[in-house]
């Protein structure tokens, strides 16, 4: 069996789907899995060890003719249309769509054959969304925010694939590079996916301090991707401490997969690096605000503590 799975989505994204594609191999063992991803976020499936190939999603080269001054639709639909035919030629029997996009949808559609069993959001011939399977319906009507949902997304991808998760599922990537450098007890992060996700530089600071306050011989690290260097070092300009270690940018994914693994615990908001703790078992404090369901997309690993708060001055 040949299968499709398509993540266009971002890196916490993909990381819940992790436990669902190793549940779909232990389903179908001899089964080929690809994965359908965008090009900034296929660092994600590194170490993932049940998937064959990932296919890259030519993102920059559809949306760059729309970007020109005569905004060049017909190229850009080309282009398109030329990845999809290029997919759907390599005949996959099964596509489990686990975006639930609308762009996502219409390549669902564009990939598949008659035969071909569809999982996750599609489209009809004259293009309305078409909704193939129970959890597609059930996701439809119940997941986001103010809807009643309450399972973990980790659950909702494994039921799409008709297995049930077990223990091994989370788990760390098959290979993690090595890390020899001391790593911090605590690791804070710093950023996420969405201004709305993040905790300001300023609330960080009086963490910071609270932090070195009640122990002030604990290790702490603030970790993130480059592009948040900048709260980083707001954050390190309130305190002098030797105790407090900037790796903001300093790490590729899977190096930070290696820090996380040997940390104690990871405090922030709903990011990616909370999905990787989950993976690897350390135990998370998510600091999580009114724009996210915790519930659906929560730290999984054991000991875990949520704070819920409407904004973050609740904290």
């Amino acid at each position: 069996m040949k299968i499709l799975a398509i993540q266009i989505a971002r890196l916490g994204d993909i990381f819940q789907t992790w436990p669902a594609l190793r549940a779909l191999k232990r389903a179908y063992p001899q089964a080929e899995i690809y994965v359908l991803t965008r090009g900034r976020y296929q660092a994600a499936f590194d170490g993932l060890e049940v998937v064959v190939q990932r296919k890259i999603l030519p993102s920059q080269d559809i949306v760059a003719p729309l970007l020109e001054p005569t905004m060049d639709v017909k190229t850009a639909h080309q282009i398109t249309a030329q990845f999809c035919d290029s997919l759907k030629n390599e005949n996959y029997d099964w596509i489990l769509n686990f975006s639930f996009s609308p762009l996502s949808s219409f390549i669902t559609h564009a990939v598949s054959h008659e035969n071909t069993k569809v999982s996750g959001y599609t489209r009809t011939s004259d293009g309305f969304l078409a909704i193939p399977d129970d959890m597609s319906a059930y996701f439809y009507a119940q997941v986001g925010i103010d809807r009643p949902n309450r399972f973990h997304l980790a659950e909702i991808f494994s039921t799409m694939v008709g297995s049930d998760l077990i223990a091994q599922d989370w788990s760390q990537p098959a290979a993690l590079p090595s890390y020899t450098e001391i790593v911090p007890e605590i690791l804070l992060h710093v950023g996420a996916s969405e201004i709305k996700k993040q905790i300001s530089p300023m609330k960080w600071m009086t963490i910071l301090r609270q932090f070195i306050r009640l122990m002030p011989d604990a290790k702490i690290g603030l970790i993130g991707a480059a592009q948040e260097a900048d709260l980083a070092e707001k954050i390190m300009s309130s305190t002098s401490s030797e105790n407090v270690v900037n790796m903001v940018g300093k790490t590729s994914l899977q190096q930070l997969f290696a820090v996380i693994q040997k940390a104690k615990v990871v405090m922030g908001g709903d990011s990616a690096p909370m999905h990787m703790a989950s993976l690897v078992g350390v135990p998370c404090l998510n600091l999580s605000l009114s724009s996210v369901n915790f519930w659906e997309t929560g730290p999984r690993a054991a000991g875990s503590c949520i704070l819920r708060g409407i904004d973050e001055t609740d904290f």
